[in-house]
């Protein structure tokens, strides 16, 4: 992160004015804490002027001639943090010192004792043992591709070494992105046991390594800690040339997947959307023909069962009406012809 240059201006000002009192300041803490040096004083009160979080210190980036470390610098006034501000510094092998300032620049530091970023970039050599320091890697079978995080025993090939190659980008966030990597221990060049360790690596400089618990648990800068050594590594690498092409298209990858998650969540909830409203209306349609069913006129209703029970009446009178057919036979007389006679 790069220092805002209204802020840069406010710690050269106070180098200026105070001038020599910052010697003096050096053994001053805010609170009273050691993890907060003072490397400037801004006015004649306890607890004001300028301090660094010592505790905060990050390695950046490690190469072969310096080391860039940012850390946080603090405007105290009375023990109130009005301003903190995360600050880049560069320590070369050749003990000359630099600051990163608001337009991506490197300034070189003086040797002096008046300026808050000199007594800071002091503190800092002491913190990351930059100074005095020279980290050798060794690497298995001579292959640079398995740089030794950890020595176990004097014999040849034996240690904990990292498969660079391995490296894989898993997760991209906004303040950085996770890293898993194959760790070996290996006994006279025989690999012993291998495991992937899950590392993120944050914007702001600090490390991660993904504990059993399934927590992410920060890496201590010091020399002598294999995981800090890794995840540097892992940065240096990150950042090179040699396997820029995988990373890129890892990071692509991961992008395209998160891009796609997000649209089908969109989708998923415009389907929702579509489904409440299609059942709001269908009960709304529901609600609607119950009420003209209840609103039917009444005389409507009565004409029908007038007329049905009209009908009725006339089926039973007819029912019971009794009917009487005469039916009339001719008489036939039959005579004899003797009586006649």
């Amino acid at each position: 992160m790069k220092i805002n240059h209204v802020f840069y201006s406010s710690c050269l000002a106070a180098a200026l004015t105070i001038g020599g009192m910052l010697h003096a300041s050096a053994a001053s803490y805010l609170w009273g804490n050691t993890n907060y040096p003072m490397i400037g004083t801004t006015a004649d009160m306890p607890d004001t002027g300028l301090y660094l979080d010592i505790n905060s210190a990050a390695v950046k980036e490690d190469t072969a001639d310096r080391v860039d470390v940012a850390a946080i610098i603090l405007n105290v006034v009375q023990g109130q943090v009005s301003e903190k501000k995360v600050v880049r510094f560069r320590l070369a092998d050749n003990q000359k010192n630099y600051v990163l300032d608001s337009r991506d620049h490197w300034m070189i530091l003086p040797d002096s004792e008046d300026n808050p970023f000199s007594q800071a970039a002091v503190l800092l050599r002491q913190k990351v043992g930059h100074s005095t320091r020279k980290q050798t890697v060794t690497y298995l079978w001579n292959n640079t591709n398995y740089p030794m995080i950890s020595d176990t025993s004097d014999l040849q090939d034996t240690g904990v070494y990292m498969d660079i190659n391995s490296a894989t980008v898993k997760d991209i966030s906004d303040d950085g992105i996770s890293v898993a990597v194959i760790i070996l221990n290996v006994v006279e060049g025989q690999v012993q046991e291998q495991k992937v360790v899950s590392f993120r690596l944050a914007e702001d400089g600090n490390n991660f390594v993904l504990g059993s618990s399934g927590k992410w648990q920060a890496i201590p800068h010091k020399e002598g800690q294999p995981y800090d050594l890794a995840a540097r590594l892992l940065r240096k690498d990150i950042g090179g040339e040699e396997h820029r092409a995988k990373y890129e298209k890892e990071v692509d990858q991961i992008l395209y997947e998160q891009q796609q998650e997000v649209q089908k969540t969109e989708d998923d909830n415009m389907v929702d959307k579509r489904v409440e409203e299609a059942e709001a209306a269908q009960k709304a349609a529901e609600n609607k023909d119950a009420d003209n069913q209840a609103g039917q006129p009444a005389a409507e209703k009565g004409t029908d069962s007038g007329d049905s029970a009209a009908e009725g009446t006339q089926q039973k009178k007819d029912d019971d009406t009794i009917k009487v057919e005469i039916e009339s036979k001719p008489i036939v007389e039959i005579t004899s012809s003797s009586s006649n006679q």
